[in-house]
């Protein structure tokens, strides 16, 4: 992590809605997308992932992917999430794999809960911080 990010990491609130950020509402949660820095995206996530939103999670994060070499899936201000916000993550595993992007997930309890019993082999690049996933993306593939 550079010193002009780990700035940046400061600056950033874990709420959704600065200036300059691009901010979606769909189904009872916020989205946003924030340039931590070149070449490196945080979308941030809070209220209720499920059924409802899920796709469009997937939708939000896969395109800043592709746009971005790193992006950072910050789910710790998600209240609750469901099954199928699952799915957000195998489509980040697929553009990665098609672009050679690399991403990471900042996780909260109800993330965390969830994947313990959906990822026990702890393939999803799960952290609890965002200055930990930073300093994960920032090491060489």
């Amino acid at each position: 992590m550079t010193a002009t990010e780990s700035l940046a990491v400061r600056a950033l609130p874990l709420r959704a809605g600065p200036h300059g950020a691009a901010t979606r509402w769909v189904g009872g949660a916020q989205f946003c997308a924030q340039q931590i820095s070149s070449g490196l995206v945080r979308v941030g996530a809070n209220g209720e992932i499920d059924l409802r939103n899920a796709a469009a999670l997937s939708e939000y994060s896969c395109r800043q992917l592709r746009s971005s070499p790193r992006v950072i899936l910050d789910l710790s201000e998600v209240g609750f999430f469901g099954t199928p916000g699952l799915t957000v993550f195998d489509e980040l595993d697929e553009v990665s794999r098609q672009s050679s992007a690399r991403w990471a997930l900042v996780c909260g309890r109800p993330v965390e809960r969830l994947l313990r019993v959906a990822d026990p082999e702890q393939r999803i690049p799960k952290h609890f911080s965002l200055e930990s996933a930073m300093r994960s993306l920032s090491h060489a593939a």
